[in-house]
């Protein structure tokens, strides 16, 4: 599945670093928002994860 990091007014946001944990396993991966604002992360077993995006000039 590929999905887009985009700003409040809905415009995509380049470069964001994704992250994806699964606290239960304490595993994480990580991936960079491409210039459409996609990004993919495969291979996740079904669960529940936290997802944090970041990138400087954004709040958390």
């Amino acid at each position: 599945m590929r999905v887009a990091v985009t700003d409040p007014s809905g415009a995509v946001v380049v470069d964001a670093q994704v992250l994806v944990s699964d606290e239960s396993h304490g595993t994480q991966r990580a991936a960079s928002s491409e210039d459409d604002g996609g990004y993919t992360l495969q291979g996740l077993d079904p669960g529940l994860y936290r997802l944090e995006v970041t990138k400087p000039g954004f709040e958390a």
